[in-house]
């Protein structure tokens, strides 16, 4: 597996000049308490390369164990992009809304320890990249900031470093001191071009870098024209059509219009073949490859142009075109052009190409060649291809915007929109963002006509389907499935009949019908078989063994597994091979075959480690965890929930997250850690909730209801229970009312509680007589005759077994004593007398006390001294006789009713476990 990496900044193909004293500034303050430094310059003047060198700098120390990390905000438009960038960068899946995402990516770098993030170009989304900077400064508390723009924030905590132009040479005498001439010179030296040093070229030098106000890309454009032309010619050329363009930029500040004009100047002095490269260049998006030039960059109307690598090389040279560095070792050249060069170039190609040639070119490029196998890719096996497409999310998501942005559309630009949506799918969908993509993918749907290729419009439903099945909207999955069996019929496709008939049975599962989800499955597969669509035929082999396992026809489900496994196997699709066996692990595990179920789960574990899929290797963890915890194992099966989180926090989709946080808080409660149970419970739920995850939230909701209802919160825990029964209202889903049945008792049970502490026992019992009968109803309901505990399923035996718990704690407090917290009155649970201590100031202070201990720290006993504190406070007597008087009250408090109840134990004194600490006040 690869190392992770703790920068995504890389040595430039060219050295960095001067800016000594901005970078010691940028260092003094890093080292001291500002978090948010702000570069400010205009255009060209050199922001983003001065914050890449400090970042390279930072990134070859261990100051930052974080990471340093640079974010390429150019073409971010509000703060779904800003995001979408930086989870990119972090390899952060974004799966949910914006507030969610930043939620998550906060998370994140909070835990990352000390983190440096450069935010480069802001100007253009000031307002929403601030919604993302300032609580990222306030959560995450070692993280630093470093942002370039042409504007500054105004927010309190900026730290501004304004970055005038290099350094000018007082006189001509000086001139090899100045930043501005060492720049100019150096670039002249990497094409070999560096003037003669004579007077007159000191001097033409000096007035060159003058001329262009010290801007660092203005300067390296005017050296690049070396190449053609002498230190004379440029001097003079420049000196005349620089001012005369300036002149014709009065809209612009003047550095602004300096860069501009000699973008322009530079665009003239280059060949027409060179400039009909450049223009074409300009609609790449993230950068391009050589072979993607060579697809989309057309020169045969020139017929002088050499071949396009050697026009490549002399844009690189004129710093039209610069290198992009990859992030991977051995990955191929990639070039790329600044902003500013980008928008001047995109400018002169609507001049050039107003029928947008290019812009077909570059689509087809994108959609039928790198892009061509993407639709093949659901069973996720080729992952080759899938770390391509990641590399050209940029450009693939700029074909689907540009031909859906066609006026008018022709039938073969929303066909190329499909194509472009489809290939974003196979990443997105794991990565996100989630809301863009699906509000990309419904356009492109919406977009579609009869006379669309049905291929790709079912596979765009498909793509759907899946979208609205996670996001729980499931009535609005029922129509896409049954559109897409009308369109997969139109299209003669077995494979996608195949996929919407698996689609049907995952609908049918949730909504309670396990028949005819099992029909849909067999019928999966038999139409997968028959077309030799082998993964699947293993993914409905599996699926079916679920669905089977939940009907409790366990051996049938394992004997489906096993054959998925197999099928998987011979077809080496070995993702799917890896889920088939972390499906039979659940299914060995629930017939009693512990250590089968445990070996499936670490063949599965092991071949995802193969295959390098921290998706499905945080889920395997997950399906581990909930292994050692359902034994009983709440250690290992902590590690493993754990070892889940941290896998999936860079690339899992939200809900299998945070149904993770849901056992964790599901384990905390059985160790009755309520604090920490809560925690897990309530984050899980928002999230699950903002994600769209109906299902899960609903599950995490009466989860969390369970838990308040133990700790006595009643009233808060039958609020948090009609918000998760009105979830599954709303999405029909009778498999989770088994769920909330045993989660209703405990609320019962917390009433019943509140009743008998009132002296109404009977309640109480009448309650647990009840709650037994329900549990007892359940286990009749999802088990076969005979079967035990065990195979009921795991979000039922995980609240089978806290109601359990929840009843024996309940029918002990029946034969138990009730004590207030101020030790005014103790009885007998069964009793309606109770034992009053008001009129006895001394033994009400000793039993407060001993009961105070009984419910913060149940077990833990009352030192004599601390007891002897409480019933004689500021009085001082020796040991002796302090230990006498406080064995006589004890002993008189044991006489009144606590023998047994009130016991010694190495330590001290404490009350019996089956004591209840009431509040003082009584009906």
């Amino acid at each position: 597996m690869a190392k992770r990496l703790d920068t995504n900044i890389y040595e430039q193909g060219t050295r960095f000049i001067g800016r000594e004293k901005e970078l010691k500034e940028l260092e003094h303050l890093l080292e001291g308490s500002a978090r948010l430094l702000t570069i400010l310059g205009p255009g060209g003047s050199g922001k983003t390369r001065l914050a890449r060198e400090q970042g390279l700098s930072l990134g070859a120390t261990s100051q930052y164990d974080g990471g340093v990390w640079f974010f390429d905000l150019t073409e971010a438009h509000d703060l779904d992009d800003v995001l979408a960038v930086m989870g990119r960068v972090l390899n952060v899946p974004l799966t949910a809304g914006a507030n969610s995402n930043l939620d998550h990516l906060i998370d994140l770098i909070a835990a990352r320890g000390r983190t440096l993030l450069i935010l480069d170009n802001l100007e253009q989304i000031l307002t929403p990249a601030i919604s993302a900077i300032r609580p990222i400064l306030e959560q995450a508390s070692d993280a630093t900031i470093i942002v370039t723009s042409r504007r500054r924030l105004c927010l309190s905590n900026e730290t501004l470093i304004e970055l005038g132009p290099l350094s000018l040479p007082a006189e001509v005498a000086e001139a090899s001191d100045s930043e501005a001439v060492q720049l100019f010179l150096d670039r002249a030296r990497m094409i070999r071009a560096e003037p003669a040093a004579s007077p007159e070229n000191l001097e033409r030098l000096v007035q060159i870098v003058e001329l262009l106000d010290g801007l660092p890309l203005a300067i390296e454009l005017a050296a690049a024209r070396l190449r053609a032309l002498s230190l004379s010619e440029l001097h003079s050329r420049l000196f005349s059509q620089i001012e005369v363009l300036k002149a014709g930029s009065r809209d612009l500040p003047a550095r602004h219009a300096t860069v501009r004009a000699v973008v322009g100047w530079s665009w003239e002095m280059l060949t027409p073949w060179e400039q009909a490269a450049a223009a074409q260049a300009s609609v790449f998006r993230g950068g391009f490859d050589i072979r993607a030039a060579e697809a989309v960059i057309d020169l045969t109307d020139y017929s002088d142009s050499p071949p396009l690598l050697e026009v490549l090389e002399v844009l690189l040279d004129q710093s039209i075109l610069h290198r992009r560095v990859g992030s991977e070792e051995g990955e191929s050249l990639r070039l790329g052009m600044y902003e500013i060069i980008r928008a001047f170039a995109a400018d002169q190609l609507r001049n050039l190409d107003a029928s947008g040639v290019t812009e077909d070119r570059h689509a087809h490029h994108y959609v039928y060649e790198v892009a061509s196998n993407a639709t093949d890719l659901a069973a996720g096996e080729t992952s080759e291809l899938v770390l391509r497409l990641s590399l050209e999310m940029a450009n693939i998501e700029a074909v689907a915007r540009r031909m859906l942005a066609r006026s008018p559309r022709t039938n073969e630009a929303i066909e190329r929109a499909l194509r472009a949506v489809l290939a974003m799918d196979v990443v997105r969908s794991v990565s996100g963002p989630f809301v863009a993509h699906r509000r990309l993918l419904e356009e492109a749907i919406a977009c579609s006509t009869d006379e669309i290729d049905p291929t790709l419009r079912a596979m765009a439903l498909v793509a759907r389907s899946r979208i609205e099945f996670r996001n729980g909207d499931l009535e609005a999955m029922k129509e896409t499935v049954e559109e897409g069996f009308v369109v997969a019929e139109a299209a003669k496709s077995d494979c996608l009949e195949a996929r919407f008939h698996i689609s049907k049975a995952l609908l049918l599962w949730y909504e309670g019908d396990k028949a005819e989800a099992e029909r849909a499955y067999e019928k999966a597969r038999s139409i997968a078989e028959k077309a030799g669509h082998l993964f699947l035929v293993a993914q409905s082999e599996s699926n079916l063994g679920n669905i089977l396992e939940w009907d409790n026809r366990i051996e049938e489900a394992i004997s489906h597994h096993e054959r998925g496994v197999a099928v998987a196997r011979a077809a080496n699709a070995r993702k799917t091979e890896a889920r088939c066996l972390a499906n039979l692990g659940s299914a060995l595990r629930a017939v009693g075959q512990e250590d089968r179920g445990l070996k499936s789960f670490e063949s599965s574990l092991e071949l995802c480690r193969e295959l390098d899929d921290p998706v499905l290797e945080a889920l395997v963890l997950s399906y581990l965890g909930i292994h050692h915890h359902l034994m009983g194992d709440f250690e290992r099966a902590e590690q493993y929930y754990e070892q889940s989180l941290e896998k999936g926090r860079l690339c899992s989709p939200a809900s299998q997250r945070r149904g993770v946080q849901c056992y964790l808080g599901v384990l905390e409660h059985e160790r009755r850690s309520f604090e920490s149970a809560r925690f897990y419970l309530k984050e899980a739920a928002r999230h699950l909730i903002e994600v769209g995850s109906q299902p899960s939230a609903a599950w995490a909701l009466g989860c969390r209801s369970a838990l308040e209802a133990d700790a006595d919160n009643h009233e808060l825990a039958a609020s948090i229970l009609a918000e998760a029964e009105r979830l599954v209202q709303e999405i029909n889903l009778s498999a989770s009312e088994a769920l909330f049945s045993l989660q209703r008792c405990h609320l019962d049970l917390s009433l019943a509680r509140q009743k008998c502490f009132q002296g109404k026992w009977q309640a109480l019992a009448s309650t647990c007589t009840k709650a037994k009968s329900q549990l007892s109803k359940v286990h009749c309901q999802w088990t076969i005759e005979g079967a035990d505990v065990n195979q009921l399923p795991e979000e039922l035996r995980f609240a089978a077994r806290l109601l359990d718990r929840a009843i024996s704690e309940a029918t002990a407090l029946l034969d138990g004593l009730i004590v207030a917290e101020d030790g005014s009155f103790f009885r007998k649970t069964r009793s309606k007398k109770a034992v009053e201590l008001a009129s006895k100031p001394l033994q009400r202070r000793l039993l407060a006390r001993l009961a105070v201990a009984r419910r913060d720290e149940p077990g833990q006993p009352v030192s004599a001294d601390s007891l002897f504190e409480a019933g004689w406070p500021d009085e001082s007597i020796q040991p002796e006789a302090a230990a006498n008087r406080l064995h006589v009250r004890i002993a008189e408090l044991r006489k009144q009713g606590l023998q047994g109840w009130l016991n010694y134990q190495e330590g001290g004194w404490l009350l019996a476990s089956n004591v209840t600490v009431v509040p003082s006040k009584r009906d």
